[in-house]
């Protein structure tokens, strides 16, 4: 099913529709719920007793799912994050680290890729910025990042960027109003000329929060010249069947069978005599094709077939054997007299699979209307 956590998320997502979701106690109680896979984040508003109860129901609703719960009162951790709570009902968040918890950080001398390493404190640093909501406990959590950081072996130039990183973050924080376009090299001008003249909204709309602020510059992708170019069509194979042949085969229809074959590279025209040649080779097994029936009066028919053309050709002959006069190659055979032994086939064309994909049994459809009103045939 693809990621690794795809069937378990699949899963969970079916159990949550039939089962939590129309539960009476989750519908009452369940203020907040929030999952990450198979990590549920729950808010529950009232008694002890309903959460041990909807508990309950959660491990032998389905058989095989074993549930494991941890409440407070006060406060508890999902993943690496704790949410408290104070006496006043509001919440705020923290970094949470399990006791066992020891300091993984790649090391500086490790021999990962540097930009890997590089983006080590950055990444860091800005975890504590978008978890920890009190700003004197986020200026003791960077502290402590930093000295895991150092414990490493990240020499001071790469320390010195947590604290800019941080202020950077800090002052950043606001209502920004987003100005996307596409990236051109004098995109900066216009930049510079948007800030030269931003007080203008600024003292014109001072009650305007987004205005405080200055704008947030976004670009988008410009189209190129990578848009522009298609991978090329240099055509189907012409890699030769899985064969092996004592020397180079000749064009036309190959078979270790003379019976009710026309051999060769040419195709006469049956009024005017002109010459169709036959660019590539075929075998009993080729498939896909467009093929020519001859009769001995001189009549020709043109089809097509998805199958192995010897049992195309197989099919005809039983057709005729079995005088089916409703399809037009045994009405002609019977009508004129002629038999199985007459009948001589060639192929034409074949059809091979498209380089970018398509439509294979329309292609050789066309194939065949446009041999039959090239030939003039059946």
């Amino acid at each position: 099913m693809g990621s690794n956590v795809a069937p378990p998320y699949t899963n969970m997502a079916h159990f949550e529709d039939t089962l939590i979701y129309a539960h009476n106690l989750f519908r009452t109680h369940s203020v907040l719920w929030k999952r990450l896979i198979d990590d549920i984040f729950c808010v529950w508003k009232g008694e002890f007793a309903s959460l041990e109860t909807f508990f309950h129901f959660l491990k032998t609703s389905w058989p095989g799912l074993d549930s494991t719960m941890t409440h407070h009162s006060n406060q508890i951790s999902f993943l690496d994050t704790l949410v408290m709570k104070d006496d006043h009902g509001n919440l705020s968040t923290d970094l949470y680290s399990k006791p066992t918890d020891r300091n993984s950080l790649l090391h500086y001398d490790s021999f990962h890729p540097r930009n890997m390493i590089k983006s080590i404190p950055k990444s860091q640093t800005h975890r504590v910025n978008k978890i920890v909501s009190d700003p004197l406990l986020k200026q003791q959590r960077t502290i402590e990042i930093k000295s895991k950081i150092q414990d490493r072996g990240y020499p001071p130039q790469v320390l010195n960027t947590i604290q800019q990183t941080t202020s950077r973050e800090v002052n950043s924080v606001g209502h920004q109003i987003p100005f996307v376009h596409q990236y051109h090299p004098a995109a900066y001008r216009i930049h510079r000329s948007i800030c030269q003249h931003w007080h203008i909204l600024r003292t014109s709309y001072p009650t305007i929060e987004e205005f405080k602020n200055p704008f947030l510059p976004c670009f988008q992708k410009a189209h190129n010249i990578r848009d522009t170019l298609v991978r090329a069509d240099i055509g189907p194979s012409r890699a030769p069947p899985t064969q092996c042949f004592l020397r180079s085969p000749t064009k036309g229809y190959i078979s270790l069978s003379k019976l009710n074959v026309l051999k060769g590279d040419i195709i006469y025209h049956p009024d005017t005599g002109k010459r169709y040649n036959i660019d590539n080779f075929f075998t009993c097994d080729s498939n896909f094709v467009v093929y020519l029936i001859k009769c001995s009066c001189g009549l020709l028919y043109v089809g097509e077939t998805t199958q192995v053309i010897k049992d195309r050709i197989s099919k005809h002959k039983s057709t005729i054997r079995c005088k089916n006069l409703l399809l037009p190659i045994p009405h002609h055979f019977i009508s004129k007299g002629h038999n199985v032994a007459q009948l001589r086939f060639q192929i034409i064309e074949q059809v091979t699979p498209p380089c970018r994909g398509g439509d294979r049994i329309g292609i050789l459809k066309h194939r065949e209307a446009f041999w039959i009103h090239k030939l003039k045939t059946l």
